[in-house]
Formats: structure tokens, C-alpha cells, sequence
């Protein structure tokens, strides 16, 4: 690449979980970018290592051996820009979900509105919210330093004053925070995000800029009635890498090769349904919000597009490997249970609980066991679900039913890697009990966070790795609302490849596999005059589908 603003020949994207490091490579072939490579090794931040880049080295020979590619010098050091065609790669980028999140302090005027706000705001990362200080906070000053001293917080978030709002009590909270850091070691004082009252900004940059690192974002509530929240997500992800590069585990040095540092892999995830949605737009497609559902080892993640909205829900305590423990208690046994077919006691689940805990990186190794995982995940994904309602109040839907999402993109392990199709598509109906007629896509390869962080620097890469279909359809759902008997015909349903047409009827209660062994099909979908799927009580819908996957 011969300066900054080329495309480049190649792009390289490495996202490290907290079970797993997947690189994915991308290059140019025939004037268009396609995904030549993907490759995964355990992740080595922990014990005995104490260094993801062993997790990284072993990742890139396996790439290396699969294409040929030099990726690594002798000094096992990667190999950025590319030195020659077939050896390095122009672009890294790096995305982490991996380690213990951020653990912050808000503080704000409001507790339900600035502070509400910051909660949102925070919810787009890894982190975990450990005090709030607010105007109603019934403590004293001193014991509001004493609080932020204990806790040595990763980050302050201070929030707070509509733009041309309230000024002396917002700086008023500001200096107790400053207080708190000039009485502790510079090496343990947290870094400060100020997306308050903008005219602040430059007094707040005066105050903390001495004391540590200092981050200025639009503010989070410029007036009572509008929320912004999109300035002080994408600083979070600015301020979560600078922690992950002081922490231990060897993110320093993938840091300063990447070119936009290590971004929250929950950030790249949600980029990516950004394009998703801008497709979606730019086929004709009526405007339907994209549900995103990424299930960790240690986080899970719900993610949404719509229009100029990007919200995500990040939840670090729900997760099917480090987080199973702290899963376990917020679900309960007795949730897990009821999606098992056979008798099991309640201490067994929480020994399994324990035991995934203790090694997350194992697989089910008999169907009972692989039973008990999938309803493990259809609670963590349902409790996620709960959490994250709020942040949908200004998409359309009808009361408390799910969103119309089109399309929803599953990512995980538990979906991407499901001994078969038929289990990720079952979690998903389980889980989130969808409604109307919605095209689900997997992400087989953990294409997700790579192509989330390539669009920042190559954002070609993203359009045509979507256009090859490397995120291939699972199918598409037909789930009408509305209430019928048992067994009566809820659907009648008429498929057209080439000039063969097939009838199918679908019975109230039941499901069914309707196979397309097509690439395309013309679908006349008739619901019952009491059903709905969207459209209005008994209105018929025309679609145009595509084969599942895998063909």
C-alpha cells in the first residue's frame, strides 16, 4: 500500500474472545476483496501465557499453512504493510471481548436523565458499573471521594446539563472526581470521559487534563427531550483501548499495530448491522430494524440498526463459558430446566454452571449434554433480551412484542457452530419468539467484529464480503400472530422454482422445514383471516426467498 488513503491489498482482522482468537484475511482477487482465510486457536491471556499474542502466533500459522501467506517474520513479529505480494498484509485491525471488563463510575445531575443516559451509553462496551453519583446521592462529599478512591475505577463517566443547561453543578461534581484522583497514585487513577453541558468541555479538559487521561464526547442529553448517544459509545471504545493496552496480557503491542487501536469486539458487531441495515435501504427494501445476537464465553451482546440508530446491549455477566456462574444465578435452575426433555437435579446444572466456568473452551460430549447447553443458551439470550427492551422504545412494534426485525444475524459459537443448522435456528425461535417474516443470517466464521472493524479503514471490504454471501442465510422465518386451535390450517403456503410449484399447509401449533434446493424462489405465503404476519389479520405476502444454508 503505497500511501495512507490507498486501498489496501489486504486486510487482516484478528478479534480476541475470551475463549477463542479468530483471524480472518481478506484480499483483493480479480479487483474484488474476498475472505481468502479464517483461522482460530485458544486464547492465551490467562495463565500459563499471560500473553495473547501465543494465541495470535498460532492463529496466523495456521493461516499461513492453509494460503501460503507469510504472515509472521522471524522474529515472529507481524508483518505490516505487506513486504511483498503473499507476505504480510497492509491492514490489522484487532477487536477484544476478552479479560475483565472496565469497571466504571458515573457520575451525573439526574439519576432518571443524564445518568439513565450514561447507563445506555455504557451499555455499547464491556464494562460493569460499580458506584453512581448524582445530586440525589443521600452521602456525603467526602464519603463520594472516599467511594471513587476505594473502587480505583478504569473510567469516570460524568455526564450531566442539557447544551446551554445547568453549569456550577456539574462542575461542582466534576471537582469532587478531581479531588478523589489528585489523593490517589497516578498509577491507579482512571481515565475521564466528560459528555456533559458542551459548553463545559474546555473547563472540564483544564480540570482533569493534568491529572490523567482525559476524554471530551457530545453530550449524552444535549436538551431533556433528545438523547445522543453514538460520540460518547464510539469514545468508550477509545478509552477501552487504552485499558486493554495497560493491561496485563499483551494488548500493548497488538495496540500499536493496529491502526485504530483495539476496538470492543461489541463495536465492530454493531457496525456491521449499520451496513446491513444501509443494504437493506439501498435494495428498495421497506425500512425494518436488524437485531443482532452475538453469545460469548463471558459477555453476550444485543445489537440494533435502524435508521440513525445503532443501540447495544452488552451484558458481561451473562455468557455460556467465564460469565456461566453469574449466568446461572441471574437465570435459576428451575428456567434452564424447563427446556429439558429428561429429569435433572438443580445442583446439576449449577455443577455444570461451575464447570464451564472453570473450562470454558469445552464442547458437549454426549446429546444430554448438548440438550443442556442449548437451554442454558436460550435463558442467557432471553434474560439479554429483557435487559435490553429499553433501548427499543423508538422502534416500531406493537406493544411488548418483539421489533419486526429483517434480517436477524446470529453469532457465537452456540450458533455458528451448532452440530447442525436445525439447533441454531430452534434457539433463535425459542429465545426470542419472533413474530411476522424475517431472513435470519449465521456467522459461521466469526465474520462479524472483522467486518464491523474494517469498515473503518476499508469499508469496500465489508460491501463485497456481504455481496459474496460469506454471511450466509439460515433461511427464512414465517411466524404468524394470533390466536387459533390446535391443529386448524394456519398457513397455506405455495413455492415456485423455475415451473415447479409445491403446496404445503401448516397446522396451528406445529412447525415446519420447508427446504428451498434452489438458490432462489417465489413464495405466496396465506395465513388464516385471524393471523397476522405483519401486513394485517389475514393478508397474503409475496416473497422472493433464498435456499438455506448449507445447500
Amino acid at each position: 500500500m503505497s500511501d495512507e488513503h490507498a486501498q489496501p491489498n489486504s486486510v487482516l482482522a484478528v478479534d480476541f474472545g475470551s475463549v477463542t482468537t479468530r483471524a480472518v484475511l481478506f484480499a483483493l482477487a480479480n479487483g474484488r476483496y474476498r475472505m481468502v482465510a479464517h483461522a482460530k486457536a485458544p486464547t492465551t491471556s490467562g495463565p500459563p501465557f499471560g500473553d495473547v499474542g501465543e494465541g495470535l502466533r498460532h492463529t496466523l500459522s495456521e493461516v499461513t499453512r492453509t494460503t501460503g501467506r507469510v504472515m509472521l517474520s522471524e522474529l515472529d513479529q507481524l508483518l505490516v504493510p505487506e513486504r511483498a505480494p503473499g507476505v504480510g498484509a497492509d491492514e490489522f485491525l484487532a477487536t477484544a471481548s476478552g479479560g475483565r471488563p472496565m469497571r466504571a463510575v458515573l457520575v451525573g445531575l439526574v439519576p432518571e436523565i443524564s445518568l439513565e443516559s450514561a447507563r445506555r451509553a455504557s451499555a455499547a462496551t464491556y464494562m460493569t458499573i460499580e458506584d453512581a453519583i448524582s445530586l440525589a446521592d443521600p452521602r456525603s462529599e467526602n464519603a463520594q471521594i472516599d467511594a471513587i478512591i476505594t473502587l480505583a475505577p478504569d473510567v469516570v463517566f460524568i455526564v450531566g446539563g442539557t447544551d446551554g443547561g445547568a453549569e456550577d453543578a456539574v462542575l461542582n461534581l466534576a471537582r469532587r472526581v478531581s479531588v478523589a484522583l489528585s489523593l490517589m497514585e497516578q498509577g491507579r487513577r482512571p481515565r475521564v470521559l466528560f459528555a456533559g453541558n458542551a459548553a463545559l468541555g474546555f473547563q472540564v479538559q483544564e480540570m482533569f487534563g493534568g491529572q490523567t487521561e482525559t476524554h471530551i464526547a457530545q453530550n449524552v442529553r444535549p436538551s431533556l427531550a433528545e438523547e445522543t448517544l453514538d460520540a460518547a459509545q464510539t469514545r468508550l471504545g477509545v478509552v477501552y483501548d487504552g485499558f486493554k493496552a495497560s493491561s496485563a496480557g499483551g494488548f500493548r503491542e497488538i495496540s500499536q499495530v493496529s491502526r485504530i487501536g483495539v476496538l470492543p469486539t461489541s463495536q465492530g458487531f454493531s457496525r456491521l448491522l449499520g451496513f446491513l441495515a444501509a443494504v437493506a435501504r439501498e435494495n428498495g427494501g421497506a425500512p425494518r430494524p436488524v437485531l443482532g445476537v452475538d453469545v460469548g464465553g463471558a459477555t453476550t451482546v444485543l445489537a440494533t440498526a435502524w435508521e440513525d440508530m445503532t443501540p447495544i446491549s452488552v451484558r458481561s455477566d451473562l455468557g455460556l463459558g467465564q460469565s456461566a456462574v453469574t449466568a446461572f444465578e441471574a437465570i435459576g435452575a428451575e428456567n434452564i430446566m424447563r427446556w429439558l426433555s429428561y429429569r435433572l437435579d438443580p445442583e446439576d446444572v449449577r455443577d455444570y454452571a461451575w464447570n464451564k466456568w472453570l473450562r470454558p473452551g469445552t464442547a458437549p460430549q454426549s446429546e444430554a449434554d448438548l440438550e443442556l447447553e442449548l437451554a442454558f443458551a436460550r435463558e442467557v439470550i432471553r434474560t439479554a433480551l429483557e435487559g435490553a427492551r429499553g433501548m427499543w422504545r423508538r422502534l416500531p412494534r406493537k406493544g411488548a412484542l418483539l421489533p419486526a426485525f429483517d434480517p436477524i444475524l446470529l453469532s457465537g459459537a452456540v450458533f455458528g457452530e451448532a452440530a447442525h443448522p436445525g439447533h441454531a435456528a430452534l434457539l433463535l425461535l425459542d429465545a426470542l419468539q419472533p413474530h411476522g417474516v424475517m431472513r435470519v443470517m449465521l456467522d459461521p466464521y466469526g465474520l462479524a467484529p472483522a467486518l464491523g472493524a474494517a469498515a473503518y479503514r476499508a469499508p469496500l471490504v465489508v460491501v463485497q464480503t456481504l455481496q459474496a454471501g460469506d454471511l450466509p442465510q439460515l433461511g427464512t422465518i414465517i411466524a404468524p400472530l394470533g390466536r387459533l386451535k390446535e391443529g386448524d390450517t394456519a398457513l397455506r403456503i405455495r413455492v415456485r422454482v423455475g415451473e415447479t410449484v409445491s403446496d404445503y399447509g401448516v397446522r396451528a401449533g406445529s412447525l415446519r422445514l420447508i427446504p428451498i434446493e434452489a438458490d432462489r424462489a417465489d413464495v405466496i405465503v396465506r395465513p388464516h383471516r385471524r393471523l397476522d404476519l405483519g401486513r394485517g389479520r389475514g393478508r397474503q405476502v409475496n416473497l422472493r426467498v433464498q435456499g438455506a444454508w448449507p445447500a
